[in-house]
């Protein structure tokens, strides 16, 4: 229950723009279609939605699994889509913590899946997940991006 709870919470965040309600100190939420906050798969006729910011590695002779606006196919249920692909796809388990940004996934990890050469998605629990650009950052993206 906690870890659905918490991919609710880290959903919601990516789903919805925050804008400030100045009378209660509440957020407003803009709502977003599920278009705009997913990015589409696609193999053999075949279409998947998964979230904006769940894709951690994309190697790139895997790009053209990137749906475009002209691709046409037959949407199905991730569980489906996965099990036809799971030849090019690898779920990678990640903290609360790493989707939210406030630890990281350390830099043998990325070399690791790197190293797959699949597309790399995140997951917490049973449930794709976004996750913060600042989980990736290591200390070595660090120095790279002060110098």
């Amino acid at each position: 229950m906690a870890a659905s709870f918490a991919t609710l919470l880290v959903s919601s965040a990516v789903l919805h723009a925050e804008e400030k309600d100045s009378t209660r100190g509440f957020s407003k939420r803009e709502k977003k279609g599920l278009l705009e906050t997913s990015i589409i798969l696609h193999s053999r006729g075949k279409l998947a939605l998964v979230p904006k910011g769940s894709i951690i590695v994309l190697p790139k002779d895997l790009e053209s699994k990137i749906a475009t606006n002209t691709t046409k196919g037959k949407l199905v249920s991730w569980k489906k889509f996965l099990s036809a692909n799971g030849s090019w796809i690898h779920m990678f388990p990640v903290s609360f913590d790493q989707a939210i940004g406030k630890a990281t996934i350390t830099l043998e990890q990325q070399k690791s899946l790197r190293q797959l050469n699949k597309l790399v998605i995140a997951r917490r629990g049973t449930n794709l997940v976004s996750v913060s650009p600042k989980a990736m950052e290591t200390e070595e993206t660090e120095k790279k991006s002060s110098l």
